[in-house]
């Protein structure tokens, strides 16, 4: 159930981080001070929530989110990265079993190829859709692995 933006405080938020997450959190071995310094500026955002629902593969029609994703400019910079940074693709797919085109692909995909880093604050954004977000559990462990590293 979605909760109206109106009914949601800051308050309400930060209680939700001491009492539900920072439990969870310690009971899978992160440190109570890390746990504490990292969330402790921590603010619900909205707009991240948002931004979840309004996603360009949910809102558009396949097609013109296919011309988006797969335009040529991205395949041309997917290229041009896989070829300047084959040694640490082939290191990625040894590792992991991924192949090289794929990890491209979604590094196209989620940052143009590192040209957007994005400004949001991460540990804000994942406690936020750990909480207000679709798929809260995914989010809460993404936001465990956050705070791992």
């Amino acid at each position: 159930m979605t909760v109206p933006q109106s009914d949601i405080s800051q308050a309400d938020f930060h209680d939700w981080i001491a009492r539900v997450v920072r439990p969870r959190a310690l009971g899978r071995m992160i440190q109570a001070g890390v746990f504490d310094k990292a969330m402790g500026s921590a603010q619900f955002l909205p707009d991240v929530v948002e931004r979840q629902i309004n996603q360009s593969e949910f809102v558009l029609p396949i097609w013109e989110y296919l011309d988006i994703a797969a335009s040529e400019e991205r395949v041309r910079n997917g290229r041009t990265a896989l070829r300047k940074r084959r040694e640490l693709f082939i290191e990625i797919e040894r590792r992991f079993g991924v192949e090289p085109e794929v990890v491209a692909a979604i590094w196209g995909l989620e940052s143009g190829y590192g040209v957007n880093r994005g400004s949001v604050p991460i540990l804000s954004a994942l406690a936020t859709l750990a909480w207000r977000g679709s798929r809260q559990a995914f989010f809460e462990d993404e936001l465990v692995a956050a705070l791992r590293i």
